[in-house]
């Protein structure tokens, strides 16, 4: 049997009630495919850093994508975070179901502290490499069935590989979550 170093404060923090946030999730055909591990530097984890999501919902996309799972761990150390755990947390802080979720992926995510050394500093938090700068224009792909879309976009945040961030599109200017899939290249699923 595994021991876990560490563990994710999956259900510390403040608990709303399930029926203040609360849509029509069974309508919003979520999907929700876990990463085999993701690569965490000082902060919050959140759902979009550890899985894609899906919907046909934009507004369930962005309440999944930004949901906390909890602190990352330590630079060094690492934590998991199980499928069922993710689950529960949906249930109580969105009120969304296990069948109201299609499930892939992953059974449990490996969430590492980064750290390297640095001379004469020791220890120091990393992001890995970063593919996508804050500013930087970025070329996104938005797919929806079988049709695809490639278009350019601004990226509003750093992003390393397999990250969500936010980037906001030439057409409108909308804002939309895009997973960083290379240098430069983010994609969306709509």
């Amino acid at each position: 049997m595994r021991q876990m170093p560490a563990v994710l404060a999956l259900i510390a923090g403040a608990m709303v009630p399930a029926a203040a946030v609360a849509g029509p999730w069974s309508q919003a055909q979520v999907r929700i495919e876990l990463q085999p591990n993701f690569l965490a530097h000082a902060g919050e984890v959140r759902l979009g850093d550890v899985a894609i999501v899906r919907s046909t919902d934009l507004r369930a996309i962005r309440q999944l994508v930004a949901m906390p799972l909890g602190s990352s761990p330590q630079p060094g150390t690492e934590a998991w975070v199980r499928r069922d755990a993710i689950s529960r947390w949906l249930r109580v802080r969105l009120g969304i179901l296990q069948d109201d979720v299609q499930w892939s992926g992953a059974d449990e995510v490996q969430v590492i502290g980064a750290a390297t050394e640095s001379p004469g500093r020791g220890p120091v938090a990393t992001r890995g490499a970063v593919y996508i700068s804050h500013g930087e224009w970025v070329s996104l792909e938005i797919r929806s069935g079988a049709v695809q879309l490639e278009m350019r976009a601004q990226a509003l945040q750093d992003g390393i590989a397999g990250q969500t961030i936010k980037v906001r599109t030439t057409q409108g200017g909308s804002v939309v979550f895009a997973r960083v899939i290379g240098p430069g290249r983010a994609e969306a699923m709509l």
